[in-house]
């Protein structure tokens, strides 16, 4: 006879933990207390967070088990089961142990199911819990414990200082590695939910002057060897240099900077040029950019850029004369700061054309500065210089500054590079950091929406993009 107690049972204990918390709080309540000063305060209002979070963890448990026990969400159970694409067997109810969001580690009793077969057995797959599954319950924690893990991870400097901060602010201890298995599994689930385009609009941007802009940075992905382990017993392994590509949206306010009452659009991957463009097609669909005044796109001369921007608005239905495209006049700079260097000017030459070069490109005097250029460079076997040269020529129609001014917009693309040190290299670059993939790949989503106000909206699509039953 299985030793397994019954909802019934769990129920019972459940409604007499409560009963006990109430209780305990009671006791608090009526106890005299001296407030002397802030220390006495704190102790209490620490005395006071147990009970209160414990019984709200017990409701919820009560709740959770109530709903298993419905038999519409049995058949929500088989109807699960069937759909997997391995076979699954039914090993009867087990006590589940789920840490709600208060903390509370809640035992609830549900049917475990077990993939059948050695196949199945050798790619590490063992079975999981339907019925916690369809909650949302990922690796035994709430969907809002879940979420809440994830944004420790998210925010904290790294994995280990993330478990720090849990197990001080939270009073519990987490593995680093059952963390960052939240992590990745939350990701997948909100990355799953564009890839069904299932995300809900989340602002209007009709009748806005809306910008967009994308750029890449640098991180190194971790990619372990074959052959022989160290003679410690460890994997040899390498770590190449890798270039996540982000995109941000946001609109213009009437100052020419981005407007802080409503948040921007930050999103990065992996993936290449193609899957960012595509990410940033998809995202100014769903805010319906075409419907907005203006798009202005401004990013830096990489060449993976530009051809694809003109495809993108053609994709998203802007008209070419709501859609401006914009070099970025700090990274031109650069180029005429490089190109005087190889000149053999002196120091006063080398500023005086610089500065020249500037007033034209802000004053729109563009004839004059490409005949600057091109005597410049003209008759020089130098292959940087010519290179220059050809930069220049072929961005010249991207350098209207003097009329992005006049229309009150931006000339630089401040804001990507801002993205670009908030989300990546304050999170994932540094000395001796590597990350796999497929880590790598979750924390910039994560990121990306952490540092850009839109965390919820995050959870949202993590709560609608489906199940990760791994």
């Amino acid at each position: 006879m299985s030793n397994t107690p019954d909802s019934k049972q769990i129920l019972s204990d459940l409604e007499d933990q409560f009963e006990a918390q109430v209780e305990e709080l009671r006791k608090i309540k009526n106890k005299g207390y001296r407030l002397k000063g802030p220390k006495d305060l704190a102790e209490l209002e620490k005395k006071l967070q147990d009970p209160v979070k414990a019984m709200g963890d017990t409701v919820a448990g009560i709740k959770i088990q109530e709903h298993l026990d419905e038999p519409e969400q049995k058949d929500s159970e088989q109807e699960l089961v069937k759909a997997s694409p391995t076979k699954m067997r039914n090993e009867g109810p087990r006590v589940v142990n789920i840490r709600l969001l208060g903390g509370t580690l809640i035992s609830v009793v549900t049917n475990y199911y077990n993939y059948k077969g050695l196949l199945a057995a050798h790619k590490g797959k063992r079975g999981h819990y339907p019925s916690l599954l369809l909650l949302g319950v990922s690796n035994r924690h709430s969907p809002a414990m879940e979420s809440l893990l994830s944004l420790f991870a998210t925010a904290a400097s790294s994995l280990a200082e993330a478990r720090q901060l849990i197990k001080e602010s939270l009073g519990f201890d987490v593995d680093v590695k059952a963390i960052r298995s939240l992590v990745k599994r939350l990701a997948a689930r909100a990355r799953a939910c564009i890839d069904l385009d299932q995300v809900e609009q989340p602002d209007d941007f009709t009748g806005k002057i809306v910008a967009a802009s994308t750029d890449g940075g640098r991180i190194r992905i971790r990619k372990n060897k074959r052959g022989r382990k160290t003679t410690k017993g460890r994997t040899r392994y390498q770590t190449d240099w890798r270039e996540p590509k982000l995109l941000i949206i946001y609109v213009i306010g009437p100052n020419g900077r981005q407007e802080k009452s409503v948040s921007p659009i930050i999103d990065a991957t992996l993936n290449g040029p193609d899957e960012t463009f595509a990410l940033l097609a998809y995202y100014l669909k769903k805010l319906q950019v075409k419907a907005a005044d203006l798009l202005l796109f401004v990013s830096d001369g990489a060449k993976w850029i530009w051809e694809r921007a003109r495809q993108l608005a053609k994709k998203i239905g802007m008209t070419s004369d709501r859609c401006l495209f914009a070099l970025d006049y700090y990274h031109a700079v650069e180029h005429l700061t490089e190109l005087a260097s190889l000149k053999r000017w002196d120091k006063k030459q080398k500023r005086s054309w610089i500065n020249m070069q500037k007033k034209r490109l802000i004053k729109g005097k563009l004839k004059a500065f490409i005949e600057s250029i091109t005597s410049a460079c003209k008759g020089s076997k130098n292959s940087v210089l010519k290179r220059e040269y050809g930069y220049f020529k072929s961005h010249l129609c991207h350098m209207e500054y003097a009329k992005l001014k006049a229309q009150g917009l931006p000339i630089g693309s401040g804001a990507v590079e801002s993205g670009i040190r908030r989300v990546i290299n304050l999170r994932l670059k540094g000395p001796g950091i590597f990350w796999h993939e497929d880590s790598a790949d979750a924390m910039l989503m994560l990121r990306s929406y952490y540092k850009a106000g839109r965390w919820e909206m995050l959870i949202n699509m993590a709560h609608s993009g489906g199940l990760a039953t791994r």
